[in-house]
């Protein structure tokens, strides 16, 4: 608010130290007032921009839990239809074991026979050309 002046004689003049004294003192008074004001219209717009970004952030949150939940669900049909093809393929690959393992078997029981032949073959041998030589 603005401040009386005193009266002054009309026959004194204004020199330019009197008019800052008066303008330095109102120009003070209307500083502070339009802080005043600036200051509770800045907490308002404050305030009401907390309240919009807390409504925005809370949509947002919202939709991206949905958007995840919807995420997870497929990335878990897709891991079970992958866990499945896995399961076929290991299964796959213990009957290609099980084969290979046989066939080693059979092979070292072959090899042991095929030894044990050879030495009665020799052995037969051995005994014919005795029977030769005699004869």
């Amino acid at each position: 608010m603005l401040k009386k002046t005193k009266k002054r004689n009309k026959n004194k003049q204004v020199t330019v130290g009197d008019l800052d004294k008066a303008l330095s003192s109102q120009s003070k008074t209307i500083l502070r007032e339009v802080d005043v004001k600036l200051e509770s219209q800045t907490k308002a717009f404050d305030v009401k921009i907390d309240k919009a970004m807390e409504s925005q952030s809370e949509t947002i949150l919202e939709a991206l839990d949905f958007r995840f939940d919807k995420f997870s669900g497929e990335i878990k049909k897709d891991l079970g239809k992958k866990d499945n093809k896995i399961n076929k393929i290991l299964n796959q690959q213990d009957k290609i074991l099980k084969k290979l393992t046989d066939l080693n078997d059979e092979s070292v029981a072959s090899f042991d026979l095929y030894k044990k032949h050879d030495k009665k073959i020799v052995n037969h041998e051995e005994r014919i050309l005795a029977l030769e030589i005699k004869s």
